[in-house]
């Protein structure tokens, strides 16, 4: 990766690629405008603007851009798929702009560095999946609970018509007594 003024340039040229303004970057990147313009002097960017600066310019500039090449495992894997297709172009050097970011921030990191990122995105998914099984087992319980509460409604009701039904049976034979009484 560039360091020092060809980053620096580097940065210039991808904004004025992209037809932004410095104070434009500033406020994607919540800095002021003077940072922007450091950045560009002396090319010395905090390594934590570094992921979202690489995905803002990477609609007009690629890795390379920034000095960054391939990482090596993808070279040589694009080597060996050659080898084994004999086809003259490589889908491997074909990877969409954010996973060539992605690559390259993960080969520019140290080892414990990318064992911590690896360990944190699979925490992450651990956490994911098990926090969709428990919305899961809550949806069916509030599925369950919403059943439960109208099979009791339809008691209920069942009740109220058993009680309508006698009410009218005891009508009925009040009825029968009264017309035998009267004839």
């Amino acid at each position: 990766m560039f360091t020092g003024k060809h980053l620096g340039d580097a940065l210039a040229a991808a904004i004025k690629l992209k037809g932004v303004s410095k104070a434009d970057v500033a406020r994607h990147f919540n800095v002021k405008p003077p940072s922007v313009q450091g950045w560009i002097k002396y090319g010395r960017i905090s390594k934590a603007h570094l992921p979202r600066l690489f995905a803002y310019f990477s609609d007009v500039v690629g890795l390379e851009h920034w000095g960054l090449t391939e990482p090596n495992f993808l070279i040589s894997e694009a080597k060996r798929e050659k080898e084994i297709s004999g086809d003259k172009t490589s889908k491997s050097l074909l990877i969409p702009s954010r996973e060539k970011i992605l690559l390259g921030l993960f080969a520019s990191m140290s080892k414990d560095e990318q064992d911590e990122l690896i360990y944190a995105i699979q925490q992450k998914q651990y956490y994911d999946k098990r926090v969709k099984k428990l919305l899961a087992v809550r949806k069916n319980q509030d599925e369950q609970q919403g059943k439960a509460r109208q099979e009791t409604e339809l008691d209920s009701e069942s009740w109220e018509i058993e009680g309508v039904v006698g009410d009218l049976s005891d009508l009925r034979r009040r009825q029968v007594k009264r017309s035998k009484k009267a004839g």
